[in-house]
């Protein structure tokens, strides 16, 4: 495992993917998987043979985290994994990975009577998407040498250049309302998240991708970005904005580490103006230079740079809303052990985000697989979603030059039924007296956390300098001084030394 010199202090992004879990402990929700099937039997001994070469290729594979004094560590170490038979892919793929120093990667195999079905399964903080396929491949690759009585290539494991920081994503963001971006089809808020989720998997008709290819044409765009407009058409136009941002993924990964294994992508925040009157044209245009510019700049810790007024939801502060673009190319499929390998999906359990489109384009053919939180989206009004942004593709065909506003989404479409009432939001409990020992005792660790002397009882911990990894720890803090368990999330209801003080009191009363 390492001994303790070797541990080191977790990046931004790593802990944010923390902070995550600290939320919504024991659930699977940074689980990445990737699945694949052949028609036919693979041999368990060259499969571990061939994983532990692929494993000590990639020291990502190989990195362990722990928590330490509140702070998460890391550290790359010897890792043996190996398959293990299991009955459910979908199951095993939701199967907690804890941060308590062991391995993130776990490897699973089904053998059925239409042949063997292999599950991959790692940690988000050492693997992504783009990872999974080379994952695949590269066991694929080392399978085949092993039973060839080859010795098996060494594979590339060139690491993506750490770009510098800049102010670009401050600026960016500076005055965005985030309490905008809610759609008015939302089902329900929870007070108590859980982040389940599910999926919707939807085939755009024939003609779309001809209808891509004319917009690419007309616009100057790429496809990417044609349909990202696309979608900030769709939101907007269901109550989201005018002023709007989209989280998109951007890997961090260039030209000479485009294979690389590890968690390499940061999921960036595009803010647009989607005022009804103008054009996509011109909405086109400002996301085709919003996109570039945000190519330049994929090297941030978006939690570290976000204007102190958007922190008001720990689940995310700065959009609710992703687009995926994932070009998949024309085939999907490899060969391992004479067999065609081909990937299987696995039912989304969780979702991080209220809605996410995948859109997963082939030359010649468009899927749509929207994820989305079931705390706050029903199955109904997502599947009605995925038919108006195809409604919204079919309208800019004929006229892109018509105020987005006046695009029709819902000619031949019915709208899904009418959203419950909501319920009533959770307000914090009436604070305490100033002059209160607990709220005294929370005003000291204000103060000691914000390193500012100027704090009171009804000081906001975010609206003076606070941010989402200093509350985990702040959350810690408090719990131990008050001798009872306070929920992470209670924290952003309860801002306040006072207010958090009388919730505490509250529960010591029940």
């Amino acid at each position: 495992m390492g001994d303790a010199s070797a541990w080191s202090a977790a990046t931004g992004n790593e802990e944010s993917l923390w902070l995550l879990e600290k939320f919504v402990p024991d659930s699977a929700v940074n689980n990445v998987a990737f699945a694949f099937r052949v028609p036919g039997t693979l041999r368990r001994d060259t499969l571990n043979s061939a994983l532990r070469h692929v494993i000590a290729q990639h020291d990502a594979l190989r990195t362990r985290f722990r928590v330490d004094e509140s702070r998460l560590v890391k550290s790359v170490a010897d890792t043996a994994v190996e398959f293990e038979a299991v009955t459910d892919l979908v199951g095993f793929a939701n199967q907690v990975l804890p941060l308590d120093g062991r391995p993130l990667l776990r490897a699973g195999i089904h053998s059925g009577p239409n042949g063997d079905e292999v599950c991959l399964v790692a940690h988000h903080l050492v693997f992504d998407a783009i990872s999974a396929f080379a994952l695949g491949e590269s066991l694929a690759a080392a399978y085949d040498a092993i039973e060839d009585h080859r010795e098996p290539e060494p594979v590339s494991s060139a690491q993506p250049t750490q770009g510098q920081p800049s102010d670009f994503w401050r600026d960016h963001l500076d005055g965005f309302d985030p309490d905008r971006l809610r759609l008015n089809i939302d089902t329900h808020e929870s007070p108590q998240w859980t982040l389940a989720g599910s999926e919707v998997d939807y085939h755009l008709r024939a003609e779309v991708p001809n209808v891509i290819r004319r917009l690419r044409k007309e616009m100057r765009a790429p496809d990417a970005v044609v349909l990202l407009a696309a979608y900030y058409v769709l939101l907007a136009s269901h109550g989201a904005g005018p002023d709007l941002v989209v989280g998109c993924p951007f890997t961090t990964r260039d030209e000479s580490s485009a294979r690389a294994i590890g968690f390499h992508v940061n999921v960036l925040p595009l803010r647009a103006s989607v005022d009804r009157t103008v054009t996509f044209r011109h909405l086109t245009r400002e996301l085709r230079t919003l996109f570039f510019a945000a190519m330049d700049n994929t090297a941030v810790d978006v939690d570290a740079v976000l204007p102190q007024s958007t922190r008001s939801s720990w689940r995310n502060p700065i959009f609710r809303h992703v687009f995926n673009y994932v070009p998949t190319g024309t085939d999907m499929t490899f060969q391992i052990g004479g067999l065609t390998a081909e990937q299987v999906p696995l039912e989304a359990r969780f979702a991080k985000f209220d809605l996410e489109f995948f859109l997963l384009a082939a030359p010649d053919d468009l899927r749509l697989r929207a994820v989305y939180s079931t705390e706050v989206h029903s199955a109904r009004d997502v599947e009605a979603l995925l038919r108006r942004y195809e409604a919204v593709l079919l309208a800019l065909d004929a006229n892109v030059d018509q105020p987005i506003g006046e695009i029709p989404l819902w000619a031949g479409l019915d709208w899904s039924s009418p959203a419950p009432p909501h319920p009533a939001v959770v307000e914090p409990v009436a604070a305490l007296d100033a002059n209160d020992a607990l709220v005294q005792t929370f005003v000291g660790l204000w103060k000691q956390m914000l390193t500012r002397d100027d704090l009171d009882a009804d000081s906001n911990f975010f609206a003076n300098g606070g941010q989402s990894l200093l509350a985990a720890l702040l959350a810690q803090r408090a719990e131990e001084v008050a001798g009872v368990p306070i929920p992470l999330a209670e924290f952003f209801t309860h801002a306040t030394p006072a207010t958090l003080a009388a919730y505490v009191r509250a529960g010591q009363a029940a």
